[in-house]
């Protein structure tokens, strides 16, 4: 009995510990702001970029104004916002859409929802760790899924 409940044990820690290879960010259309597309008849480029605010750019503090009265001055400061980009390419069909289903889809992130983090390093190093990234684009509850296949990169900055 102690041998099969170690088993049992290994074998739930391992189904928990096992992450999918593959990463789905769904948006809808409109969402999309740093969004670039260009194609032809055999080539597809998108390209969807995402900035994270590491910091607040705003200071408060108190000060007294000329009157001897105290308020509460704004300073806008110089703040970080690391650029990442996801690039969708296909040429000649090396690279084409693929229907998936919701079932498929085990890791899902939506794109709005990533423009709310604050830590870029902690984005960079988890989103490395997926084999595949593809972006879904979401037109209603009921439409058929549509995955894109996407590079994701940092992209140089100050």
């Amino acid at each position: 009995m102690r041998i099969l409940q170690i088993i049992l044990l290994v074998f739930i820690s391992n189904a928990f510990s096992q992450t999918s290879k593959d990463l789905y960010i769904t948006y809808i259309d409109g969402n999309l702001k740093n969004r670039t597309e260009a194609s032809d008849k055999n080539n597809t480029i998108e390209i969807f970029r995402i900035q994270i605010l590491t910091e607040n750019p705003y200071k408060y503090i108190l000060v007294f104004d000329k009157l001897g009265h105290i308020q509460i001055q704004t300073q806008i400061l110089g703040a970080s916002f690391p650029t990442f980009k996801f690039t969708y390419l296909n040429r000649n069909g090396d690279n084409a859409e693929k229907k998936v289903s919701k079932d498929e889809m085990k890791n899902v992130l939506e794109f709005n929802e990533l423009q709310k983090l604050t830590n870029a390093e902690n984005f960079y190093e988890t989103l490395n760790k997926f084999e595949n990234i593809y972006f879904v684009f979401l037109k209603n509850e009921n439409s058929q899924l549509i995955a894109k296949k996407v590079k994701f990169e940092r992209e140089p900055g100050l």
